[in-house]
């Protein structure tokens, strides 16, 4: 438009002088006279009242679109902490795992985890083969060496072509990093160790070396080990009988008869169990006959010729009994079953702790029992019992064996042997190549830490802080929500337009004729404050009962700032309610905010749902409060438009402007020319 005004300007020219759009500058003399660029001005801003209008509505409408959109974000946030009350991230199913005693076991529990207590006692760690080096110059040359560490099913082939501990420390790691870890720790400022440990743990990745391992002897690492064990064998002359039953016994072997009951005290005897430690002994179980007397008085027998067949009639009926099928009959003898017990709880042990291990024997055998879970007790006493009325035991044999070198090319630094983690669930031995147990209760995962001689109670429970902190943080967004609304609505007679008010009171009243934000508000309260079933009946229906109120009674008196939040449907926590109900009421809280009634695996029924349902007629593509912003926007665009034509408008207006005072200026010129051409000829 304004190249446009320039072509028309340079077309119009008198006496050789081009006019432009630019401000108009008179000739010296004419503007007092006539200010032509005054006037234009002045003109312009008449015509340009509804172009301001426009803008002026367009500023309003601005700042409107951006109070919904506050809005809008407001209630989105409230959408989303209400469904997350009732949905799959609900914290009411959160879990949180605690020990007493955190540096043995730690417990984390998932969704699916349960709440309960379990009795945990660490018996043993999970652990690799790792050893280590004696101390040897750096600088020390090994010699070269081709050698492989097996590992279960892995096998490490080590070719080390000499050097120095660091060099074969480089080696191993390039060519067995994925089985291995090692480090060179530097001792002193001319020595150092070399650290060779198994990245996996389990008794079933023990390293077994072969090869050419000469330069792992150089640095003192293995050593070939001769096979050892401890045994402690029970010396049976040193039973006690506690009954008059005296079992019959030597050194190594004890006959206990029915009814016998004997114990042995091995407090002196200094059997400490260890990881390697097991009991062995032989049993042979001998069964007794028992007779059973019956009386002597049998039933008379019966000549067989006089039990033949009996006719028996009277006037109208004959009735005849085939006598030989009750013969068989008469002389059974009934022999009544024999009384027998049956106890199998043949052996107990009883160590220092006061820990009771029971041994049951049904039948001969040779018997070994792992006592790696009684690891760091000490055996004080033996108990020896037979109970049954027919059977009769004889124990032989009975030692203790730890063993405490398995033999063959071993490390000769050991820092740990390979080894299971073995642990007790609520008295259930279980074992595991790793310290981390997620297979043995559902929804928990156990880490073992350290072993422990004393059991350690792991909970599970509920994440009441999450659940708490979740309920908290609804009821705030709901209170924005609600305060935003009582701001909106309010009655108010200022018809100030939006772009002139304060911030303070920029959203005032301006939707308080709308019916959707009073509906919206009215609804979004009876949501939140009716009554909802749960397993607790009348107990627990209202979010009252568990501390979450507008208004108590007696509080909040009118015409007071607090009666004010009461009409705004503020919500207020009494968090110690709260926690109470958290700690004594929790799956009936959890059914007010969200349960299924009809068993169909869709909650329909609580404040959550009934608060979404509301709150999705307010958002979303259908929602009131997108179709308002909407309709303000695209009154926007219409005065953006209307601005636009006006502003063409003017430029042409302008254009007019510009060429008719131009041509009126060029004629005052020409007559103050004129004027001074006749002044000067006259005086002449």
């Amino acid at each position: 438009m304004k190249i446009k005004i320039w072509i028309l300007l340079l077309s119009i020219g008198v006496s050789g002088i081009v006019y432009s759009a630019k401000v108009y500058a008179p000739l010296p003399g004419a503007s007092d006279k006539f200010d032509t660029e005054g006037t234009i001005q002045k003109l312009l801003e008449v015509e340009k009242a509804q172009m301001y209008k426009l803008e002026k509505q367009n500023k309003d409408l601005k700042i409107e679109v951006e109070i919904l959109k506050d809005f809008e974000n407001f209630v989105k946030d409230l959408d989303n902490k209400t469904a997350d009350l009732y949905n799959y991230k609900s914290p009411f199913k959160e879990m949180l795992g605690s020990s007493t005693d955190p540096s043995v076991i730690e417990a984390i529990a998932d969704r699916n985890s349960l709440k309960k207590e379990y009795k945990v006692k660490v018996i043993q760690t999970a652990k690799p083969d790792s050893f280590m080096s004696e101390s040897v110059s750096r600088y020390k040359m090994l010699s070269p060496g081709t050698f492989t560490i097996t590992m279960g099913k892995d096998v490490a082939v080590i070719n080390f072509y000499g050097g120095t501990i660091d060099q074969l420390a480089a080696t191993i790691n390039e060519q067995a990093g994925t089985l291995l870890e090692v480090r060179v720790i530097k001792d002193t400022a001319d020595t150092s160790i070399i650290y060779i440990s198994g990245k996996k743990t389990g008794k079933n990745y023990k390293m077994v070396f072969q090869g050419d391992f000469k330069p792992l002897n150089e640095l003192g690492m293995l050593t070939q080990g001769t096979a050892k064990v401890e045994t402690k064998a029970v010396n049976f002359v040193r039973l006690t009988s506690l009954t008059t039953n005296i079992p019959i016994m030597d050194s190594k072997q004890v006959v206990l008869k029915q009814g016998t009951d004997a114990e042995i005290d091995l407090s002196a005897d200094g059997i400490v169990i260890a990881p390697s430690t097991y009991m062995s002994f032989e049993c042979m179980v001998k069964d007794k006959m028992i007779s059973v007397s019956h009386p002597d008085e049998t039933m008379p027998k019966l000549p067989e010729e006089l039990m033949g067949n009996v006719t028996v009639s009277n006037l109208i009926n004959k009735v005849t009994v085939e006598g030989p099928g009750l013969i068989p009959f008469f002389m059974e003898k009934q022999t009544p079953a024999a009384v027998v017990s049956n106890f199998t709880r043949i052996i107990t042990m009883i160590f220092d702790d006061g820990t009771i291990i029971p041994i049951n024997l049904s039948k001969s055998g040779s018997y070994t029992n792992n006592l790696v879970m009684q690891s760091g007790k000490r055996l004080v006493k033996i108990i020896l019992k037979n109970e049954n009325s027919h059977r009769e035991y004889t124990i032989k044999d009975m030692k203790f064996v730890t063993v405490l070198d398995d033999g063959g090319i071993q490390p000769k630094n050991a820092i740990s042997k390979a080894c299971d983690a073995i642990l007790t669930i609520d008295g259930i031995k279980i074992e595991r190549e790793i310290n981390t147990i997620n297979d043995v209760v559902q929804g928990v995962t156990f880490n073992l830490k350290r072993e422990s001689p004393s059991e350690v109670l792991v909970s599970i429970d509920h994440d009441y802080e999450l659940v708490k902190k979740s309920i908290m943080d609804w009821v705030d967004s709901y209170d924005k929500v609600k305060s935003y609304l009582s701001i909106l609505t309010k009655p108010n007679q200022d018809k100030t337009p939006l772009s002139e008010r304060p911030d303070s009171s920029l959203a005032n009243g301006i939707y308080q004729t709308e019916s959707s934000f009073n509906n919206f508000s009215d609804m979004l309260r009876k949501a939140i404050m009716n009554a909802y079933a749960t397993s607790l009946g009348n107990q627990l229906s209202v979010l009252a009962q568990v501390g979450i109120y507008t208004k108590k009674a007696g509080q909040a008196g009118m015409n007071t700032d607090e009666w004010e939040n009461v009409k705004a449907g503020i919500l207020k926590v009494d968090t110690a309610e709260l926690e109470a109900a958290l700690k004594t009421k929790f799956d009936a809280l959890a059914e007010l905010f969200g349960s299924d009634t009809d068993n169909d695996n869709i909650k329909d029924t609580g404040v959550a749902i009934a608060a979404k349902k509301v709150l999705d007629f307010a958002l979303g593509a259908d929602g009131f409060i997108r179709k308002k912003i909407q309709k303000q926007t695209d009154k926007m665009k219409e005065n953006e438009k209307g601005i636009a034509k006006e502003k063409i408008h003017l430029e042409d207006y302008e254009t007019e402007l510009r060429i008719k005072y131009g041509k009126m200026n060029q004629a005052i010129i020409q007559s103050q020319s004129q004027q001074k051409w006749m002044e000067n000829n006259f005086k002449q």
